[in-house]
């Protein structure tokens, strides 16, 4: 964990020195490149989800759910081209397999949460 918390704080201050010194992205290293995407992805996506999907005291809609539910698969799949193709020299391919692989699994084990919810829900009715 001290290991990561130094990598992630080597890996701002050399963001932080690039933008100070004019620098632009072209000037970072891959790895840096990735974080900063990955940062921006989640912060935008954050925004557009809670600031423009969720809506109080909004009844969701079938068609609703399947569009928002397209978007994020959709976001899932670009990010993991974007690793890919960022990561073409190196091991690029293994990193994007290990990626979606973990996020199907991850997607299967929510589905299988809701079944497990359904039954807890109609056993206590």
């Amino acid at each position: 964990m001290v290991e990561k918390k130094k990598v992630y704080k080597k890996i701002f201050c050399a963001f932080k020195n690039n933008l100070v010194k004019g620098n632009n992205i072209n000037s970072m290293d891959k790895t840096q490149v990735l974080y900063v995407v990955f940062c921006a992805v989640v912060i935008i996506a954050l925004i557009f989800d809670l600031g423009l999907l969720s809506k109080k005291n909004a009844v969701v809609s079938i068609k609703n759910a399947w569009v928002q539910t397209v978007f994020w698969v959709l976001l899932s799949f670009a990010f993991c081209i974007f690793i890919w193709i960022e990561n073409e020299g190196g091991n690029g391919r293994a990193d994007a397999i290990q990626y979606i692989s973990a996020y199907l699994l991850e997607w299967s084990l929510s589905i299988d949460n809701i079944f497990v919810f359904i039954i807890i829900f109609s056993f206590l009715r």
